[in-house]
């Protein structure tokens, strides 16, 4: 009697117990689906980064005598890439 009470209690906690999806991945997705659309904003800054320092290294490696303004353009730059993280780490 002992051991179908054991089988009856195994079976019964097998039934029980089962597997949660984590909360966590729901509310990333749901990160960006604000009013603001932030990540677009972000995306564009990153774009306007990458084709700023792109035009900013050409520059460098074109003028020899005078690089100043390859110099603007890759501080433009990095102004922008600034810009992008400020508002990745203080959107949140």
């Amino acid at each position: 009697m002992t051991q179908e009470n054991n089988n009856s209690q195994d079976t019964n906690t097998e039934k029980a117990s089962y597997a949660v999806r984590p909360d966590h991945r729901s509310h990333r997705r749901l990160a960006f689906s604000d009013q603001d659309n932030m990540l677009q904003t972000r995306n564009y800054l990153n774009i306007g980064f990458m084709l700023l320092a792109i035009v900013g290294v050409i520059l460098w490696t074109q003028l020899e005598e005078s690089r100043t303004p390859a110099i603007i353009v890759l501080i433009i730059a990095v102004a922008l890439k600034i810009a992008e993280v400020c508002i990745r780490l203080f959107k949140k």
